[in-house]
């Protein structure tokens, strides 16, 4: 079959399938639709309904040999072919859905089924199913899916290599499987169905099914369910129907709501109740809601409380991990006389010596930790198992426990002590463990017989070889202990005290041979032992957060190579809550009235809960809680305090009481202080509060405002009464009052203030008083609004002004609004009021927009005319020569008249005084001086005097002479009846003379170079204020006009210029502009081009030599003089022998030269080599345009001397960084150099070291030690005649560190299980920070998929890590937090696993017919993988033993369901452990185990024997017994089978169906006889009813049941008469008759004597 392609997906596939492999009902991945799930109720059916019942058993293949089979007809062997329906793919199931579907289906199967067959309907997918015996299928082609079925088939595995990503459900029903590996590629797999399969155990199930909701495995032989993988969302979990007795293994489950273990072995031993509350008293921590189909969280009607808390009770704990560990308690009821299933198991030498010697122990010791517990047989049996556990790991060891135990009671407070003693079997080991101590108890004639622990006899081992000898490891402290006499001796038994306080060991030397070390745990809520930090050593303390819980003392032992040889633990039970009590009471604040004081306590004993507080103040004032507040009335007396401690389920401890000392008056203070009243103005307010401090005196009030800026409160000075009125004053501010205590005595206490919540408020506005005042009632002239406002404070209120006429016809009053007035509260009068009154309307307007009544008010008389006179006058008109300017100007007072106006001119000079003085109008307004207004009246006015007067009239015609002049003009206002107003003036700006200009202008001197030439021009234009020239060099030939041959000569500004070597063979042209007073330009004038300027010759003024003659000094030649060329002229240098020189061009015959070649032209270095010699130049000046020489010059020096010896240049290399080295530069001077000495310096913060290893060298390297400081370097110079110079030095910067880095990174230790790894590195760059380091479990070659797993330089490998690499990472850091590059280093080759190991094992569970037994063990080496398991029994101890029928030879299923062959009979499991990777190690046997009766068939049995006859509704068909016969009915009433008693009819068992047996009646007349198969509906069922049809065929045998049971009991069954009365007497019987020898009836002889031990 081909996976469909897109176009194939897109509708659905609804044809028969026929695949060559056998059948396969896929859903492909598609449609989005509901999908039923697997339960508990349709687990092993075919689309999860169940099939009837076939009409004629049907016997499998894998049933006994000795069970007929019936014959194969042809038709059976063909192939069918059957078409079933699968439902379509869903691509998403909701957890919540989930849940709820499957809880569903498993409380209402049969309205499940209805539903389910109409989503089969709706939801319909036709495949095909081909033939039965496929045992294995190739699925990889569907991948895609999300559903697969494959039911009813012969199937052992699925092959599957593919990876399943979007599979959800999986059905195997009714198949052959045994191992469920093939699971591992299904990761997303949500819901499992394998009933009806081979599994035996669950350690196949992969551990990646992380996503697995609903696991569904009944019907199967699952004997165990150790190494079932602990998965995280798992649900639901049905394992109904297999052979689990036992929960030895259960995984830690935290999602898990649902467990079914009905039709178990655990449950006939236990009981559907007991089995219920273990498993709740184990998943305390997860959200279980149903066990077995019973719902864990309702009321027990018995004794009503809630059936989680009663089961954590019972079984949590101690128990709860002893279950877990293969225990099993005992059913509830056998109270005290109980006994822990496995006490009768054989094994070799040393395991039955351990049995022995516990069982002594356990004789005589009881356990302390479960005494008063309820169902303390359960806890004791638990310890019991516990304590055999330990005891056997240290079998065949050097250090043999004895005895391990907690001592004391479990309780907050209690001390618990581990009490280990061990026996050394060599007495000369050194053992290092804290807390214990080696002890050799010896004595001539007797041999330790015990020792006392808390007051308990611990017996001594009596098996030694030196009786007379026993050395003990064993805790610190004080003993008793006692010898008892040997038999050839005569002394008596002695008891002795004997104190132990030296620690064992010698911690000097290094042979230690063993090294224990404890560690204390606790268990948590889910279950898990967490380690305690720091709990180390032989006693812990509880503490209150450690109720409820229980902790383990854990006692490791390790060899001289830390190899874990052992560990032993015991587990304590709950830790109690103590008695409540009352560590201390004190009563803390201060003993003042009106204080607070507060009860400070010490609790002690468990969860505080609501603990009482009393206290009894004076006149026995009673006040419950921590808290009391101290009244008036306890001044001058005592308060008291009684505490009783109440715990939080309401214990009470005994009741403490304190006294406190005499309370004193408190001092004076106001409380509840208040302002009442309405804060508004005009209103009163008071003060009014309540005082505390005895007696009131005089207290002291002042009432404040608040200043609205600052925020203070400032005292209203007056206002000391209770009484205060709010004034104006106080409007928008808060009020405060301030009142200071005084009581009777006079005493002051603290001020007291109160402050009104918000600002005093305004009243309404109103206006009073309203007046129009004014100095004259006069044109132009002011008059002013004023009213008396009141409310608040007044905004801008609303004012109104009106012109007041008659009409002359009616004398009415007009009012004519003055709308330029408006809102203006002063109004100046103008010409248009005269004649008439004024009237204004005021409407008050408080601050905040509130408005009053408007009120109006009227002049007293009309408006008169005013005086003439002007307000404003301008000059206007061009202030140019020739140009006319008049006046413009603002008349007022009446008509105008003939006006006098007159025109001045004025010096600016004397206008610029006028302003100074401040007597122009104009500057006073800050306006220029034209077109102002003198409004300035002096006594003096001679300014106005000044000037010339030049007209008159209101216009004036600017004159020559007016130029840089101003006009200043008067005008006098006259009014038509002549009267004169006062005089008023302006001023004009200056007035400007014609534009200037320049003529005739030339050039003087004479044109050659360095000579001086000069320009002039004519001026005309007014007065003339400065000159601009410019000098123009003429190129080539022409009249200098064009551009291109013009050249302006820069900073050539004067009317003179100076001829420069560049004017040389070019023209000179001059050009000058004037600028007048005024600032007005004239244009540009110039000459004509000059005549060709001529050259000079180069001159030399002085030459010198300049520097001193001296080694490494410096001579530099000075030259001054004209028109010479530096680089064209030259200079040579040589040097002298000292001679005699004749003149400058010569020297004698004894002088000797030698050229030198100068560092540059004009000087010369003086180098080693010219000492003793003189320096000489010989200088030739050029005229380099011309090239003319001038005259040589000859200098020379005095000889040369040596120099100082001088360290020039130097400089310090190198970066002032770790790592990097610093070197010395530098230049020597000052002759030969001698030994010139070179130190360096380290300086830092507070000290300077001198690093001497380096002096001498010119490099130092730097190093981490020179971090922060600064490195110096100083070179003192020296000559080779021991002469030194001055030091020079260079101090570098701060050094830094380098950058981190880390080297020389590898990983040590072998990789292996169990071994440790180490990392070792080497840092560089600074002082180390905090560095990251990780080692990491690398999964695959991609970075991505490796997961840290340690953080520290070590890395202990875990399981987890076989089969892959170890990486460590290194992050180097600085310690300012600079990272560097992070190395990385790999292990060579994976994590190897150790070889396979099986240890402890034992059978647990439930040893009782159709309950579950399991094998655990501890397995070490790598990872487990399908470990195999045999199952023997035997009818003895020692056998012989043979495989368990109904589990025969090798399996991977751990679990056992003991059936009713194996009643009585003892069973066995050997283990061997099996690697992941298949690899086997050896084998190991668990203990024996022996078979029991279950309560539940005991008491099923008593009934039916006390009624003498059964039927057994269950079967099909239908069994009805009774004393006589035997009848089988089908569903029809019809009979299969009646058969009498006789002694022909067999009952039998089926090994291979749980739910099956058979009877087979006595052969008739030779003939063979049919065995008919009946059908149960349980495992549990069928074992119930094989017993009780065995037992009344044995009742049958009358001459036995004479012998066995009495000749009474026989009678009575044979009549069916009184039968439970004969029961009495045949109890007497039994006891004292053999068991019968017939199988049958040996099975009835158990029976009977189980039933009559019971209550009938």
């Amino acid at each position: 079959m081909t996976v469909p392609s897109k176009s194939q997906k897109a509708r659905p596939d609804t044809t028969t399938q026929k695949v060559k492999n056998g059948p396969i009902a896929a859903a492909p991945v598609k449609a989005k639709k509901r999908m039923p799930l697997i339960s508990a109720e349709n687990a092993g059916t075919t689309n999860g309904i169940k099939k009837p019942a076939p009409v004629t058993p049907r016997v499998p293949t894998r049933y006994v040999n000795t069970i007929p089979r019936p014959a194969t007809t042809a038709a059976d062997k063909k192939s069918t072919s059957v078409t079933t329906t699968a439902p379509q793919h869903t691509s998403t199931l909701r957890k919540s859905a989930i849940t709820k579907k499957v809880l569903s289906r498993v409380m209402q199967p049969t309205t499940f089924q209805k539903q389910y067959r109409k989503e089969i309907k709706k939801e319909q997918k036709k495949a095909v199913f081909n033939g039965r015996d496929i045992t294995t299928i190739n699925v990889d082609e569907y991948f895609q899916y999300e559903y697969l079925y494959f039911r009813d088939m012969e199937l052992t595995t699925l092959d599957c290599a593919s990876l399943f990503p979007n599979l959800r459900l999986v059905d195997l029903s009714s198949n052959q499987i045994s191992n469920l590996e093939f699971l591992q590629n299904m990761p997303a797999l949500h819901h499992l169905s394998i009933s009806s399969n081979a599994l035996t155990k669950l350690d196949t199930l992969p551990a990646e099914l992380t996503e697995l909701e609903s696991l569904v495995v009944g019907n199967n032989r699952i004997r165990t369910l150790q190494g079932m993988p602990a998965l995280e969302n798992l649900r639901v979990l049905s394992l109904q129907s297999n052979l689990i007795d036992n929960l030895n293994g259960l995984p830690i489950l935290f999602s898990l709501d649902t467990l079914d273990l009905r039709e178990n072995p655990i449950v006939v031993d236990l009981g559907s109740k007991q089995l219920r509350d273990i498993i709740v008293g184990l998943h305390g921590f997860a959200p279980l809601k149903r066990v077995n189909g019973q719902r864990v969280n309702k009321v027990d009607s018995d004794k009503d409380r809630n059936v989680k808390k009663r089961a954590l009770e019972q079984y949590g704990g101690k128990i709860a991990y002893c279950i877990r560990e293969g225990y099993l308690p005992p059913t509830e009821g056998q109270g005290e006389n109980a006994h822990a299933e496995g006490d009768n198991t054989e094994g070799d030498s040393s395991t039955a010596r351990a049995e022995e010697d516990f069982t002594t122990i356990t004789a005589q010791v009881s356990t302390p930790t479960t005494a008063g517990l309820p169902h303390s047989a359960i806890l004791q049996q638990a310890s019991t198992h516990l304590i055999r556990q330990q005891l056997e790991k240290t079998d065949n060891l050097p250090l043999r426990l004895y005895y391990i135990g907690l001592t004391a009671d479990p309780s907050e407070g209690n001390p618990i002590s581990l009490m280990a003693i061990f026996k050394l079997m060599d007495p000369s080991l050194n053992i290092i463990a804290d807390g214990f101590t080696q002890h050799t108890f010896e004595n001539d004639q007797t041999e330790l017989e015990y020792l006392v622990i808390n007051d308990q006899h611990i017996p001594m081992d009596k098996g030694l070889d030196d009786k007379l000898r026993c050395t003990l490891l064993l805790p610190l402290g004080e003993y008793e202990f006692g010898y008892s006499a040997l038999p050839e001796s005569d002394s008596l038994e002695s008891a002795s005290v004997i104190t132990l306080s030296e620690p064992c060991g010698n911690l000097d030397t290094e042979d230690t041979d063993l090294y224990l070390f404890l560690q204390w745990f606790k268990l948590d809520a889910q279950g898990l032992f967490q380690e305690i930090a720091n709990a180390n050593d032989v006693s812990l303390v509880p503490q209150v957060h450690d109720i409820g819980a229980n902790v383990k003392a854990q006692l490791f032992c390790f060899d001289a190579e830390s190899n874990l040889l052992f560990s032993v633990f015991d587990i304590s039970d709950k830790i109690q809550e103590a008695v409540p009590q009352c560590r201390s009471l004190s009563i803390e604040g201060a003993l003042v009235e009106g204080n607070t004081i507060v009860a400070q306590k010490e609790y002690f004993g468990g969860v505080e809960g609501d603990s009482k507080f009393q206290w009894i103040g004076a006149n026995d004032r009673l006040v419950d809680g921590p808290e009391y507040e101290l009244k008036l009335s306890d001044v001058e007396h005592r308060v008291r305090l009684q505490y009783t401690p109440v715990r939080v389920d309401g214990v009470q401890g005994q009741p403490v009481t304190v006294e406190s000392d005499i309370v004193e008056p408190a001092e004076p203070r106001i409380v509840d202080l208040v302002i009442q009243g309405d804060a508004k103005e005009g209103e009163s307010v008071s003060v009014a509060y309540t005082y505390y401090g005895g007696f009131e005196g005089e207290s002291a009030i002042q009432w404040m405002r608040q200043n609205t800026e600052t925020g203070l409160f400032q005292p209203v000075v007056g206002e000391t009464d209770r009484l205060y009125k709010v004034s104006l004053s106080d409007v928008h501010h808060v009020l405060q009052v301030c009142v200071t205590p005084i009581n009777d005595k006079g005493h002051s206490g603290e001020d007291a203030t109160f402050a009104t919540p918000a600002p005093v408020v305004a009243s309404e506005p109103r206006a009073m008083s309203l007046a129009i005042t004014a100095l004259k009632l006069e044109e132009d002239k002011i008059v002013v609004v004023e009213a008396e406002y009141h409310g608040g404070y007044e905004g801008k209120s609303l004012v109104e002004w009106y012109r007041i006429s008659k009409n002359v016809d009616n004398g009415e009053e007009i009012r004519e609004h003055i709308a330029e007035a408006s809102q203006q509260q002063m109004y100046k009068c103008t010409f248009d009021d005269v004649g008439h009154k004024l009237e204004v309307e005021y409407t008050p307007k408080r601050e905040d927009g509130i408005l009053g009544e408007p009120v109006r008010q009227q002049t007293d008389g009309v408006i008169r005319s005013g005086p003439p006179k002007c307000s404003s006058i301008h000059i206007v008109g061009d202030l140019v020569q020739d140009a006319k300017v008049g006046i413009e100007y603002e008349y007022k007072g009446g008509i105008e008249g003939s006006s006098m106006v007159r025109w001045y001119r004025v010096a600016a000079e004397a206008v610029q005084d006028v302003y100074s003085s401040g007597s122009v109008g104009g500057e006073e307004n800050g306006e220029s001086g034209q077109n102002e207004v003198d409004h300035n009246h002096h006594d003096d006015e001679s300014h106005l005097h000044d000037g010339e007067l030049v007209g008159k009239g209101y216009e004036y015609k600017i004159t020559l002479g007016d130029t840089a002049h101003r006009l200043r003009v008067e005008y006098t206002p006259v009014r038509d009846d002549g009267v004169q107003g006062e005089l008023v003036h302006a001023f004009t700006e200056v007035i400007h003379a014609l534009p200037p200009v320049l003529s005739n202008v030339h050039m003087s001197g004479d044109f050659n170079e360095y000579e001086k030439v000069s320009g002039s021009a004519d001026y005309f234009g007014g007065y003339e204020q400065v000159r601009r020239h410019k000098w123009i060099r003429v190129i080539g030939e022409g009249d200098g006009h064009d551009s291109s041959h013009r050249i302006q000569i820069q900073d050539a500004s004067e009317d003179s210029y100076i001829i420069d070597t560049a004017d040389v063979g070019h023209r000179l042209i001059y050009t000058v502009q004037s600028i007048s007073t005024e600032g007005i330009e004239s244009d540009w004038v110039e000459t004509e081009p000059s005549t060709i300027i001529q050259p000079q010759q180069p001159t030399i003024s002085g030459a010198k030599l300049i520097g001193s003659p001296q080694e490494e000094g410096c001579i530099r030649l000075e030259v001054e003089g004209e028109d010479f060329d530096q680089e064209l002229s030259t200079v040579e240098w040589v040097r002298i022998k000292e001679g005699k020189e004749d003149d400058a061009d010569q020297t004698s015959s004894s002088t000797k030269e030698s050229p030198l070649t100068p560092s540059s032209k004009w000087s010369y270095n003086i180098t080693l080599h010219d000492i003793g010699y003189s320096i000489a130049c010989r200088f030739t000046p050029v005229r380099g345009d011309l090239n003319i020489s001038g005259e040589t010059l000859f200098l020379k020096t005095d000889p040369v001397s040596s120099g100082e010896p001088t360290i020039e240049s130097f400089q310090l290399k190198g970066k002032p960084m770790e790592g990097h080295t610093l070197r010395a530069q530098y230049h020597y001077t000052g002759g030969r150099e001698g030994n010139t000495q070179i130190k360096w310096y380290r300086i830092g913060s507070s000290s300077t070291r001198e690093m001497t290893d380096f002096n001498n060298t010119t490099e130092y390297p730097v190093s981490v030690e020179d971090l922060d400081a600064r490195i110096k370097c100083e070179v003192t110079p020296m000559r080779f005649d021991g002469v030194e110079g001055i030091p020079q030095g260079e101090t570098s910067a701060v050094v830094r560190g380098g950058e981190p880095s880390v080297f020389n990174v590898e990983i040590l230790g072998d990789a292996a299980e169990g071994k440790t790894l180490r990392a070792r590195h080497q840092y560089y760059g600074g002082i180390e920070g905090d560095s990251q380091k990780r080692w990491y479990r690398v999964t695959s070659g991609s970075e991505a998929d490796k997961e840290v797993v340690s953080l520290n330089d070590e890395y202990a490998i875990s399981l987890d890590d076989i089969d892959h690499y170890i990486q460590f990472e290194y992050i180097p850091i600085r310690q300012d937090g600079v990272r560097g590059v992070p190395e990385i280093i790999t292990t060579k080759h994976p994590v190897r696993a150790n070889p396979a190991t099986i240890s402890q094992v034992q059978i647990v569970g439930n040893s009782q017919v159709s309950e579950k037994l399991s094998v655990t063990g501890q397995y070490t080496g790598g990872k487990e993988g399908l470990s195999v398991v045999e199952w023997h029994v035997s009818a003895s101890r020692s056998g012989p033993w043979t495989a368990v029928a109904s589990a025969p030879g090798k399996s991977t299923s751990k679990d056992f369901y003991p059936t009713v062959d194996e009643l009585n009979q003892f069973v066995r499991a050997t283990y061997t452990p099996v690697r992941l990777d298949g690899v086997s190690g050896a084998p190991v046997e668990s203990q024996l185990v022996q078979i029991h009766m279950g309560a539940t068939h005991l008491q099923n049995l008593t009934e039916a024997v006390q009624q003498s006859q059964v039927t057994l509704m269950q079967c099909n068909p239908v069994i009805v017994l009774s004393h006589k016969q035997l009848l089988l009915t089908d569903e029809a009433k019809k009979n299969v089978l009646k058969s009498s008693f006789e002694k022909g009819l067999v009952i039998l068992n089926d090994a291979k169906n749980e739910n099956q047996f058979f009877v087979r009646p006595a052969p008739k007349q030779n003939a063979p006889s049919d065995t008919i198969a009946l059908q149960t509906t349980s495992r549990n069922e069928r074992d119930f009813a094989v017993l009780v049809c065995r037992l009344f065929v044995g009742f049958a045998d009358q001459t036995l049941t004479e012998d066995v049971y009495g000749k009474p009991f026989a009678q009575a069954w044979k009549k069916k008469k009184n039968v439970s009365n004969a029961l009495e007497t045949a109890q007497q019987q039994v006891a004292h008759s053999e068991k019968p020898q017939d199988l049958d009836m040996a099975l009835v002889y158990e029976v009977m004597r189980a039933l009559l031990s019971q209550d009938m």
